[in-house]
């Protein structure tokens, strides 16, 4: 009986010890710019207070926070393999403008997780794509009156921005504009005579000869929408 209860402290002592280990391995990192040195530091988690989604409060002012990894390189040094998640970033400022001048916290709302948020006065894009490390965009639009595009694109009733790089992309309309998904999950953009992938515009001959593994089906469909069939 002696032994059974002094397995079962044991077991409860290991199991401890692990919970213990897993909540710690599960707290948040923050990191951010020193702004003297340039550098990308980690700063303490206390000193970050959560809002709503990845909005906080650090040092008294408001700060957005982006996934932030580190590309890990095959044993050659040279395709990456995956991205190991350090913890998050946390954006100060938009083109040198304080957050705080900007972020309405009280209308602050996520779109798409990580990538796209919104308050009443402005859309917020930040991604990793397309050369965009750690980027925090302020998209020229109206928050009133957006439409997303299969998480591709989005836009406003003037404009159009792609959500690869967050760059405008230029359309013939932005009403006309229509987006198609592929069987494999592609989403290509369509307007006038042009279709867009990743931000790029491609005319039809240009698309047969860049996207040849898309299936004859897809294909047809995307030749069909762009002569308006």
């Amino acid at each position: 009986m002696l032994n059974t209860t002094k397995i079962m402290l044991l077991n409860f002592f290991i199991i401890f010890n692990l919970m213990i280990v897993g909540c710690q391995s599960n707290i948040d990192h923050f990191y951010h710019e020193d702004s003297t040195t340039g550098a990308i530091v980690e700063i303490p988690v206390t000193s970050v207070k959560p809002i709503i989604y990845n909005l906080y409060e650090y040092q008294g002012n408001l700060v957005i926070a982006d996934e932030y990894d580190q590309a890990l390189p095959d044993k050659k040094g040279r395709d990456i393999v995956y991205r190991k998640k350090l913890g998050y970033f946390l954006h100060e400022k938009i083109d040198d403008v304080n957050l705080n001048q900007i972020v309405d916290r009280n209308s602050y709302s996520e779109l798409i997780p990580n990538v796209l948020y919104k308050d009443k006065n402005h859309i917020y894009f930040i991604r990793k794509e397309g050369g965009c490390v750690l980027c925090l965009k302020n998209l020229a639009l109206n928050p009133d009156n957006i439409r997303i595009y299969d998480d591709e694109f989005i836009g406003d009733n003037k404009r159009l921005f792609c959500l690869y790089n967050g760059n405008e992309i230029t359309v013939k309309s932005v009403s006309d504009f229509k987006t198609y998904k592929t069987s494999e999950g592609h989403v290509f953009g369509i307007s006038g005579h042009n279709i867009y992938s990743q931000c790029e515009a491609y005319d039809l001959q240009q698309f047969q000869n860049t996207f040849d593994f898309i299936s004859p089906k897809d294909r047809t469909a995307i030749t069909k929408l762009l002569e308006g069939k």
